[in-house]
Order: C-alpha cells, then structure tokens, then sequence
C-alpha cells in the first residue's frame, strides 16, 4: 500500500493567485508558513520557519482563492516534488 498525503497548518503568506488553466479550471497558488520550535544545544528557545508552496484545483480553488495574507489555514493533500535545472547566464565582457 503507497500513501501519498500532507498536512499543514500554518499561516498564508500572500493573498492567493487565482487563475484559470487552459482547459478552464481555476488554479489558486498561495504559500503558507509552518514554524518548528525547539531547545538548541544551549537550552535556548529557537524557531524555523519553512515555507510550502501550495497549489488548489477546482472547487478547492475558487474556495481558496479568498484566503487573505495572515489567514490560519489547515490544509490536506498530496506532495508533489519537480526538479529542475536552473541557468544562470552571465556577462563576462
């Protein structure tokens, strides 16, 4: 049996991006912050944020697109990973 699902609860970052794919369903973008604390080696309180782009489809789209900036949100899904390679040209003149 294979599971892929996530969840998160965390803070939006960016009003959501709402727009409309080619086939003409909506597709919101938004990020949303999660943060870990935790005792460093000292006994001090640190924190780390991380920050997890969250893409919605359809219903969940249109739904999502009215989350505002600061918003707590609870989400669920599936984790999808891209790899890519990135160019960097420089002007060496």
């Amino acid at each position: 049996m294979d599971i892929n699902r996530v969840t998160l609860c965390g803070y939006v970052g960016k009003d959501a991006r709402t727009n409309t794919s080619q086939n003409g369903k909506s597709v919101t973008r938004l990020s949303v912050a999660t943060t870990k604390r935790y005792k460093d080696a000292d006994g001090a309180w640190r924190q780390k944020t991380q920050w997890h782009a969250c893409v919605c489809y359809g219903a969940a789209a249109d739904y999502s697109g009215k989350i505002q900036t600061g918003a707590h949100v609870f989400i669920e899904g599936e984790l999808a990973h891209r790899e890519y390679e990135r160019t960097i040209e420089t002007d060496s003149g």
